[in-house]
């Protein structure tokens, strides 16, 4: 079955709105947990540079952020693989030809 225009969108779509619903936690938790250890100016402050002692800190919270995007888009990419759409669905096959 040839992969249209129409089928690769319903394919993109499925995994965008997956992959957005699961990250809302992610995306709310990470800016109170940024402004509870100030790295993230108050309001009305200016912007200043992260001090020395805080550039870890902020490191280990992009690295945290970065693991935990590709473990949800990969429980996107799970859940949208059980998708089965109108005309067709999508499989994951192996790639060994004897089984």
């Amino acid at each position: 079955m040839e992969i249209t225009l129409s089928r690769s969108i319903k394919i993109w779509w499925s995994f965008v709105w997956r992959s957005s619903v699961l990250s809302i936690p992610l995306a709310v938790i990470f800016p109170i947990a940024m402004f509870g250890f100030n790295l993230i100016p108050k309001p009305g402050e200016p912007p200043k540079l992260l001090s020395p002692n805080q550039i870890p800190v902020f490191f280990i919270f992009w690295i945290l952020v970065m693991v935990g995007m590709i473990c949800l888009q990969a429980l996107a990419m799970r859940w949208m693989l059980k998708t089965k759409w109108s005309d067709f669905r999508l499989v994951v096959v192996s790639n060994d030809s004897s089984k």
